[in-house]
């Protein structure tokens, strides 16, 4: 474990964390300047990331944490999962079920 955030590559930054919460804050939003009353709860999402956790994430479209992704690997480190592709051909409809085949090559 660690107790740096994790960046979307794997690494943690502090710019990382700054460009989530900006995600985060609507439009209109400004930041408060007051200091929290419970300043231990400043960086949950910190701590909760730091704990190992599955993150979907979809380098295509810039996107993480949506329910749209297929899991088809699974790693301590995001330097063991090699590069995966794939594709369905056909509308949405046309697909009630899908099964997903992985084959593991050593290298």
């Amino acid at each position: 474990m660690t107790d740096d955030p994790i960046d979307l590559d794997g690494r943690r930054t502090v710019v990382g964390r700054h460009e989530t919460e900006m995600r985060r804050r609507p439009a209109n939003d400004t930041p408060s300047l007051v200091p929290s009353a419970q300043p231990h709860l400043g960086s949950l999402e910190d701590q909760m990331l730091a704990e190992p956790a599955r993150i979907s994430f979809d380098p295509t479209n810039r996107s993480f944490g949506s329910t749209d992704l297929i899991p088809v690997a699974e790693a301590r480190r995001i330097e063991q999962v090699a590069p995966v592709s794939g594709s369905f051909h056909g509308r949405s409809a046309d697909v009630l079920e899908m099964e997903v085949r992985v084959d593991v090559r050593g290298s």
